[in-house]
């Protein structure tokens, strides 16, 4: 058994994970550092040093429309034969090589989610669809970038009417753009425009609802210092991960985040202290 089986709860969703177990998962880090090499186009983001959900919705500042799609099933979809073509053809290694890589970095019948490798071999198997995606948003003076299964164009106002052509690009790369309303959506410039977890409406932003939900949570926080109640570590802790999110997309709001939790857990400690020697 080269791989521990688990699943994770995501936004509502069971994702079933699959991490390579020692000696295997070095084996796997080791050959992901080595594709990691290989030059991808500048409009791939996702797990790629020097880029982030941050890089990519740069691309995206300022623009009257955002188009955004969603690949379904994304690594599952990637099959072995499309990853062997990849090494054989793309990459040139021999076909005894490229077999053997591909075994190393698939999983019944597909990319396996929890495998350092993963999103280095699906950047690699994306690349003729990103590539015509790009000509597609270029031609109409739009920009196009993808972070894993993740894909946005942005340009004029009507380029929702491109959606029917791209979903069909999709389609003829072997892959499947989500149904779902939620997955594909067009923002306007008079809506709040999110791309990868960022506002890109006239600059980088944190998003309304990341921080409507960390001021309720400093606000319930509050109310239970008032009350003489203890904060829990890991409730301060997950807390202050969000805070950090925002600090890096609205530095200002974000250290005045931090502050005020800063602020809130001193006062909780003194108080519980005042309390038991009262």
């Amino acid at each position: 058994m080269w791989y521990h089986r688990t699943e994770i709860q995501v936004k509502g969703k069971i994702r079933p994970i699959a991490v390579p177990l020692e000696p295997f998962y070095s084996v796997s880090k080791r050959l992901q550092v080595l594709l990691s090499r290989i030059a991808l186009p500048p409009y791939l983001h996702g797990g790629i040093k020097g880029h982030s959900p941050k890089t990519n919705a740069f691309l995206h500042i300022g623009k009257a429309a955002v188009l955004k799609f969603d690949l379904q099933d994304f690594f599952p979809r990637i099959r072995p034969g499309q990853v062997y073509k990849v090494f054989l053809e793309r990459l040139g290694c021999s076909r005894i090589v490229a077999r053997v890589l591909t075994r190393l970095v698939t999983l019944d019948g597909g990319l396996p989610q929890g495998s350092p490798t993963s999103t280095t071999v699906a950047n690699l198997i994306i690349v003729p669809l990103a590539e015509r995606l790009n000509t597609l948003a270029m031609s109409h003076g739009s920009d196009y970038g993808q972070f894993v299964d993740d894909g946005a164009i942005s340009g004029p106002s009507y380029i929702e009417r491109l959606r029917p052509l791209i979903e069909k690009i999709i389609r003829q790369e072997g892959f499947r753009a989500s149904p779902k309303p939620h997955k594909r959506l067009t923002l306007y410039w008079y809506q709040e425009q999110v791309v990868t977890g960022v506002k890109v409406n006239h600059q980088i932003d944190a998003p309304r609802e990341k921080i409507q939900e960390v001021s309720a949570l400093l606000d319930g926080m509050q109310s239970q210092a008032c009350a003489a109640e203890r904060l829990s570590e890991s409730q301060v802790r997950s807390l202050a991960g969000k805070i950090q999110n925002i600090r890096n997309l609205n530095p200002s709001l974000g250290v005045a985040f931090r502050q005020r939790l800063a602020d809130l857990v001193a006062n909780n400690a003194t108080s519980i202290s005042t309390d038991r020697h009262g």
